[in-house]
Order: structure tokens, then sequence, then C-alpha cells
């Protein structure tokens, strides 16, 4: 991407703006970057709370990628001089979503089955959650009064909702994110599938 003034000049918020907190007794807030790893002393084998944003085998999603969506739609919403739209295929508990949607002039369409994906974390994660709409429960939680004002979402296959004509993404969009399924073949299909709505002079952002 294009390194413009905003990644330039701008100093990336603090952690605890973007990452929510997910802990698996069922609450989930903004206030936090982790999971909560206190334990009984009398159940030291007991498994620590999962977080979907920072447990990932060690591995985790920095705050400068969230940062860097933040700036692409200022830019974008910039050039353009107008709001926006971004379409989001894949948004687990929303911290893109948020990142994308307070930047400003921006509207966030998130497409998801919220049932985590067969075969790596994210599946196990949701299963141990309460499954789809446990973890749909915990996106609403973390986008809180921006649904159906900057945050809309559609709970769906990505190919069943991107092949449907009843309407409930826009027809066109800005911006197409695609963080779903991290397969060569889903990706692929992905792209297939939902890359023919971005407009002309449009973006095509993903992840992984």
């Amino acid at each position: 991407l294009k390194r413009d003034a905003c990644l330039e000049n701008r100093v990336a918020p603090p952690e605890s703006a973007y990452h929510t907190k997910f802990e698996h007794n069922g609450s989930a807030s903004g206030g936090g970057t982790g999971p909560n790893r206190s334990e009984p002393e009398s159940k030291p084998e007991s498994k620590p709370a999962l977080d979907p944003v920072t447990d990932r085998g060690g591995d985790k999603t920095p705050v400068s990628h969230l940062h860097a969506l933040r700036c692409l739609v200022i830019d974008h919403a910039r050039k353009l001089d107008r709001e926006i739209t971004v379409i989001e295929i894949g948004s687990w508990v929303g911290d893109s979503a948020i990142a994308m949607a307070d930047a400003g002039d921006c509207v966030v369409w998130c497409v998801d089955h919220w049932q985590g994906n067969k075969g790596d974390w994210t599946g196990e994660l949701a299963e141990e959650a309460g499954g789809q709409f446990a973890m749909y429960q915990k996106f609403l939680e973390n986008i809180g009064d921006r649904h159906a004002r900057t945050i809309f979402s559609c709970i769906g296959e990505s190919l069943t909702v991107a092949a449907s004509s009843m309407g409930a993404v826009p027809a066109e969009t800005d911006i197409l994110y695609l963080d779903s399924e991290h397969t060569y073949e889903a990706f692929k299909a992905d792209v297939l599938a939902w890359l023919p709505r971005v407009r002309d002079g449009g973006l095509f952002a993903f992840h992984d």
C-alpha cells in the first residue's frame, strides 16, 4: 500500500483502543488487550481463557495492522470526498470493523457466519464459547452502539451471501476487505465472488 501522510505523521493509538477483551466466562469488553490469566490455585491445570484477538498459538494481530486499516479508510474517504462503503468478509469479534468505522466517513458491512473456521483455532474457540450465537453476541457487544449506524452485519457463508440477490449487503463497495478462511482455495473463491462488487477506483485489501 502507498505510504501516505496518514501513516507517516500519525501516532498509532494504544493497543486498548482497538483490541477487545474476550473471557471464556462469557464477558467481552473494549477495555483490555488480552485474556484474564488468573486461575484458582486449587486448579493449576486449568486452561486459561482463550482470546480470539491474542491467542493464536502465541501469534497476535498487531495494532499496526488495525491502524493501517484505519488510515486506508481515512485516505480513501478523503480522496473521494464523501462517505465510503466497506464490505468486510470475516469479522470475528469486530476489531477490524471498529477500526475502520471509527475512522469516520465510513460504513462497514460485515459478513461472517460467526462459527470460526473448521480445522483452526477459531473453530475450536467458537465451539468452546458456545457456538455461533455466542460468538455473534460477542461481536455485537464489542461494536456497541455502532450497530446499525456505522457497522451492519450479515450472518451467512461468504459465497452464499455473495451469490444472493436479496440485497443483504451493498451491490457495490469502495473497499473490499477479505479476512475469512485462510486457505488458498477459500481465498480464491472469495476473491472471484466479491471482487466484482468493487467500484472503479476502489480498493481491495486482505489479511494473511
